[in-house]
C-alpha cells in the first residue's frame, strides 16, 4: 500500500483514479473508527470507485497511522477520549493528505470534496470550517457524524453546499440528534434546507446502511458531488 508522510509518520493512503485527462475534480474519503476493516471498508470503497467511474478522483487516508491508533470497537468505545488526546493531529495527517491530493497531476486543486463516515463526518466537518484551511473545500458529504458527544468547534456558515445522511434510533453510535443539531446550527447562520444542505433520513438503517439504502445513499452522494464541482 503506497504512503505518504505526516508529522514524521508514514500514513497508508487507497488512491483512486479515473483514465481521464487531468484536470479532474478529487474527493478525500474518510472513514470512522472502524477504519477500512471489513465489511465497512468494502461499503466505502464502493463509493470510491462509484466517484472513479464517473470521472473524479477518490484518496482514503488512513489517518489513525499518526498515532498508531488501531480501528475497532475499543478506538469506538474510547473515541471521545482519543478525539482530545489525538484529534489535532488526525486533522494534521488528513490535511497533509488533502495536499498531496490537490499536487497530483490528475486533481484541479480548486475542485476538492470531503465524504466522511460517522467519525470522519465529523472530521470533514471540523476541517471546512477551520479558519486557515490548506485547500478550498467545495462540498462536503457526511454520514451519521456526531457533532454534540464530539463538539464541532468553529464556524458552521464557513461551511460549503453540504449533503448530510442519517438514519432513525435504531443508530445506537450516533444518535440521529446529533445530525438535528448541526440542522439547527446551519439555520441559525441563515443556511437555507434544500439551498445550502440537503437531508437524507433511512429509516431503520441504524448506524451504516445496507441494500436498497446503501445504492440510494452512494447514488445521491455521487449526484451531489457531479452537481457542485
Amino acid at each position: 500500500m503506497k504512503t505518504y508522510e505526516s508529522g514524521g509518520k508514514d500514513i497508508r493512503f487507497e488512491l483512486f483514479e479515473p483514465n481521464t485527462i487531468a484536470g479532474q475534480p478529487a474527493i478525500v474519503i474518510l472513514p470512522g473508527t472502524f477504519g477500512m476493516l471489513s465489511p465497512w471498508g468494502d461499503d466505502i470503497r464502493t463509493f470510491a470507485k462509484g466517484l472513479q467511474s464517473a470521472g473524479i478522483v477518490a484518496f482514503i487516508p488512513n489517518y489513525f497511522d499518526r498515532t498508531g491508533t488501531q480501528p475497532g470497537m475499543e478506538t469506538t468505545a474510547a473515541i471521545t477520549r482519543l478525539v482530545k488526546d489525538h484529534g489535532d493531529e488526525w486533522n494534521m495527517a488528513i490535511e497533509d493528505g488533502i495536499t498531496l491530493v490537490s499536487g497530483l497531476p490528475s486533481v484541479d486543486s480548486d475542485r476538492i470534496g470531503l465524504l466522511g463516515f460517522s467519525l470522519g463526518g465529523n472530521r470533514a466537518l471540523t476541517l471546512a470550517m477551520k479558519p486557515r484551511r490548506v485547500v478550498k473545500i467545495k462540498r462536503i458529504v457526511e454520514f451519521f457524524g456526531p457533532t454534540v458527544s464530539i463538539p464541532l468547534s468553529g464556524d458552521v456558515a464557513q461551511l460549503p453546499p453540504l449533503q448530510i445522511h442519517h438514519g432513525d434510533e435504531t443508530d445506537v453510535i450516533v444518535h440521529p440528534g446529533e445530525t438535528d443539531a448541526l440542522i439547527n446550527r446551519l439555520k441559525g447562520t441563515g443556511k437555507t434546507e434544500g439551498t445550502d444542505f440537503v437531508v437524507h433520513r433511512y429509516k431503520g438503517a441504524g448506524h451504516g446502511f445496507q441494500g436498497k439504502d446503501l445504492d440510494d445513499a452512494r447514488k445521491r452522494t455521487l449526484e451531489f458531488f457531479k452537481n457542485g464541482l
